[in-house]
């Protein structure tokens, strides 16, 4: 089963600064230029100087902008801005924040997790990834030799006896800091009692990666260059192994928020001639909301139906709920895949409203053009203005949803979870040499 195991971690130095407020960032994947060029802004030790030497990171940058990095990485280990663990540890994280009026707290801890072929073992993947910037991340582990970013997985932990034995003894974190809104607050595990007992309640359990499988990819690759370049890499070596945030998938704090899915490419009668071409299978239901009253719509959603999917139309400024008729709308057109994936509203909208066999009959000539977007006020506005011609809006998978699609072996379609808050970079850095 999962191996993981404490490590001596690259920290910030806390003797000097145990708030990092101004020296985390986001993970790469979500930083756009401006956005960079802010966090670079605030501190010449943002850990962004490092972690994005290159934009855009989805095409391979110059060699010196990875040579950079490991420059600043060996130099501010060198001036002590970074320090390494004296002993190996693990570390207990926790994160603090508010969606709408109601504050959440998701416990986890940091450590290495030992790579293996995802789905053939203990560690397995549960969504189809897009592609992504797997060559800037491959150029600038080699430069570095470091997981700068983790990797943010689940294990099942019914009653809560692996964050029981790392449970800090002081209510004062090692460390600190605020980031988008999010309290993210760290606990040094250095105590081998407490190591050695977590060590072995993971001997039973599996990982599901819930984000960062291009961080992974990236990580079994660069084990690959380093046997491909004749480097011996015995079993304990660093680069079999990758630093994890691991959070229990029963925590309460454990968040999931819909990705919605915004359309445009198909004609100027798709909408009308979808809902023809449906009325049979769904059941279109105004929901009496426009625009105004965007932020009324996800409760709306909710209340009809467990399967139910939202539609926006800014051409009538309307709100409709679709519903499926039948218990298993996709038995007939999606037999070959799981009972399991086949329940999820996710799926019966790529599989059968945005499926080829329904967008061939309405625009033969050209498929969907698809953008995603968390923020439901966001999708109304942009559609809107014209740059989409619809809006498809989802609800949260379930986390006994998403477990079960994984145990029947099977992926969901990219961007179907979005497990909030992300996991800053520049708090645990682990090295691989």
């Amino acid at each position: 089963m999962a191996q993981i195991s404490p490590f001596k971690a690259i920290r910030y130095n806390t003797q000097q600064q145990r708030d990092l407020s101004s020296v985390l960032a986001p993970p790469y994947d979500v930083i756009d230029q401006d956005r960079r060029d802010l966090l670079a802004a605030r501190d010449q030790h943002n850990i962004v100087h490092i972690d994005l030497p290159h934009m855009p990171p989805a095409s391979l940058g110059p060699p010196a902008a990875y040579a950079r990095s490991a420059g600043l990485l060996k130099d501010w280990l060198e001036r002590k801005v970074l320090v390494t663990e004296p002993q190996p540890a693990f570390y207990y994280y926790q994160q603090t924040f508010k969606i709408g009026s109601a504050s959440h707290t998701r416990r986890a801890f940091f450590c290495r997790v030992k790579l293996e072929p995802l789905g053939q073992g203990a560690i397995r993947p549960h969504e189809q990834t897009l592609s992504g910037p797997k060559e800037d991340r491959l150029a600038l582990t080699k430069a570095t030799r470091c997981n700068l970013s983790p990797v943010f997985a689940l294990y099942p932990d019914q009653d809560n006896q692996v964050l029981a034995a790392l449970e800090p003894g002081t209510a004062e974190p090692d460390c600190f800091g605020d980031l988008d809104g999010v309290r993210n607050e760290l606990w040094v595990v250095r105590d081998p009692e407490a190591i050695n007992h977590t060590t072995k309640l993971f001997a039973d359990k599996k990982i599901y990666i819930a984000d960062g499988h291009h961080r992974y990819s990236t990580s079994l690759n660069y084990l690959q260059f380093l046997r491909q370049a004749g480097q011996s890499i015995p079993d304990d070596h660093r680069a079999n192994f990758l630093n994890m945030v691991l959070v229990c998938t029963t925590d309460p704090g454990l968040v999931i928020l819909p990705t919605h899915r915004l359309v445009r490419g198909l004609g100027d009668n798709f909408l009308p001639a979808l809902r023809n071409m449906t009325s049979q299978q769904f059941s279109w239901i105004d929901s009496g909301l426009d625009a105004s009253k965007a932020d009324q719509f996800e409760s709306a959603l909710a209340r009809a139906h467990h399967r139910a999917i939202g539609l926006y139309d800014p051409r009538q400024d309307q709100f409709f709920v679709l519903v499926p008729k039948s218990e298993d709308p996709l038995a007939d057109c999606a037999a070959d895949i799981s009972p399991a994936l086949r329940s999820l509203s996710v799926v019966i909208l790529h599989e059968y409203l945005l499926g080829q066999k329904m967008l061939s009959q309405i625009s033969p000539s050209s498929g969907p053009e698809i953008s995603y977007s968390k923020d439901l006020l966001e999708v109304v506005d942009l559609t809107r203005q014209g740059r989409y011609q619809a809006a498809f809006l989802l609800q949260s998978t379930t986390m006994a949803q998403l477990l079960a699609v994984v145990e029947a072996g099977e992926l969901m379609p990219p961007k179907s979870t979005f497990f909030y808050p992300k996991v800053p970079t520049g708090l645990v850095i682990n090295p691989l040499y």
